[in-house]
């Protein structure tokens, strides 16, 4: 109902994907983007397969809180990688050495650094600013698939 916009959607339940698409569904909506979010190397090798079984147009997967080293294929089959640390006072640690790690391995494949744990022990601040993140981290990756589209203008503002 929505051309206009486009929708990533996430789910901890990739099992569920599938039946819960809309009839019309064929394969799948070109403004959708179907996501699952993992936070290790069993979830990696348990979901993203199903995922990949769903006709879309947009695969991404959201590594949100990444609470382990993950390793990818040489050849993912994915659109897009979301990254990104736990937030909160009760926080898990995510190591910058395993983030680092995986955007060195991604092969080309679009990955976007949402959120990084400033001090991964649990004593610092939480940066979410990208400008932040690049001075705590580096390289800030916020590289988009094909699927968005976006003007110059909009890419710019990310």
């Amino acid at each position: 109902m929505r051309p206009d916009l486009r929708w990533i959607i996430p789910t901890k339940r990739a099992e569920r994907i599938e039946r819960c698409l809309p009839p019309d569904w064929g394969k799948g909506y070109p403004n959708v983007c179907l996501a699952v979010s993992i936070s290790t190397q069993q979830d990696y090798k348990e979901l993203v397969p199903v995922l990949q079984a769903v006709p879309a147009v947009c695969h991404a997967v959201s590594l949100e809180p990444m609470l382990e080293r993950i390793v990818v294929p040489p050849v993912p089959q994915i659109d897009w990688f979301i990254i990104g640390c736990e937030s909160g006072p009760k926080r898990r640690p995510t190591k910058h050495t395993w983030i680092e790690e995986f955007l060195d391995a991604t092969y080309g494949v679009p990955r976007f650094l949402k959120q990084l744990a400033a001090n991964s022990d649990g004593a610092g601040k939480i940066l979410h600013d990208p400008a932040d993140i690049a001075r705590v981290f580096g390289a800030c990756p916020r590289d988009l698939p094909p699927f968005f589209d976006l003007s110059p203008k909009e890419k710019n503002s990310l």
